[in-house]
């Protein structure tokens, strides 16, 4: 699943047809505001990691070691 935060719709909807993702998984922020206070995001590589539909790390960084 992708969240994107901060690329404007159009260009957004270029990268999800080009990139080979499934546009069913991705999902574009229109309130960055909103959203960094929803999802906690206080550092720009955030990740949340899941196994099996439960949450295992909340606070993960996408480049940390797994």
């Amino acid at each position: 699943v992708g969240i994107n935060i901060r690329t404007s719709e159009p260009v957004w909807k270029g990268l999800v047809e080009t990139s080979g993702l499934s546009a069913q998984l991705q999902y574009r922020s229109a309130d960055f505001d909103a959203l960094t206070k929803a999802l906690i995001i206080d550092k720009p590589n955030k990740c949340i990691i899941t196994e099996n539909d439960l949450i295992v790390d909340a606070f993960a960084n996408v480049y940390g070691p797994l």
